[in-house]
């Protein structure tokens, strides 16, 4: 993996944090995913939450700085407004849990980045768009769980539940997402450095 960049792309919720590992040459301008997973942490407080998700976050840098040095996390930017009002609750949440991420990048002086919902969409998946259907698909997230799907990561995104019915994990859709988005717009004004 000499001479690749290595996006850590993060869909973070406290219900469920999607992760992928994404592995791109910026010269061929081709990546793949090296892994991708869920994060539901099953503890009863938002800090308890917000720990284990840095723990895991923890140890994929461990993993990655030492060996391969150019590695960058790329989470999704809250949005200020959400069907017409700000919720600050919310706000004060996810800030704590980016607050979280962040830390845990730069106690490994990793760079960390943000992106809004509709640059990382337009960039990776083409449109940010929804649409309604009946596959149980979120319509703010069916044109990611889609393409991701057809570019041969289905077996990464659905699974079966124990009465046979499909999930759709379209936590880790999105985190492929952010991190495709983050290693194509390297260097844009539309990728925010965290500190």
């Amino acid at each position: 993996m000499q001479g690749n960049k290595i996006v850590i792309g993060i869909d973070q919720s406290y219900k469920c944090t999607g992760v992928a590992v994404y592995v791109y040459n910026s010269e061929t301008k081709k990546g793949r995913f090296w892994r991708t997973f869920a994060v539901t942490p099953k503890k009863r407080t938002k800090t308890r939450k917000r720990a284990v998700i840095a723990g895991y976050i923890d140890d994929l840098l461990s993993d990655f700085r030492y060996r391969y040095g150019d590695v960058r996390i790329c989470f999704e930017r809250p949005r200020l407004f959400s069907k017409g009002h700000v919720s600050a609750s919310f706000l004060l949440s996810i800030g704590a849990l980016n607050g979280a991420i962040i830390d845990t990048a730069e106690s490994w002086d990793v760079p960390c980045y943000s992106i809004d919902t509709r640059a990382w969409r337009c960039a990776a998946v083409g449109n940010c768009k929804c649409k309604e259907n009946d596959k149980g698909i979120p319509p703010e997230k069916y044109y990611t769980v889609k393409h991701f799907c057809k570019a041969g990561y289905k077996n990464r995104i659905i699974r079966r539940a124990a009465d046979g019915s499909r999930i759709f994990g379209h936590d880790i859709a999105d985190a492929m997402g952010i991190a495709v988005a983050a290693a194509r717009l390297e260097g844009s004004v539309l990728l925010r450095s965290e500190t």
